[in-house]
């Protein structure tokens, strides 16, 4: 079962949205927003 799962989310889904949801992650990190704001 959960090889048909990992089948189905690897040919579902781009591969840039897990990059995204990562980056979507790294918002928990302390200090990240201000470094986001400063590069941005």
């Amino acid at each position: 079962m959960r090889n048909i799962l990992r089948k189905e989310m690897r040919l579902g889904t781009l591969p840039i949205v897990y990059f995204f949801v990562l980056f979507g992650f790294m918002f928990l990190l302390p200090g990240y927003p201000i470094l986001c704001g400063a590069i941005s």
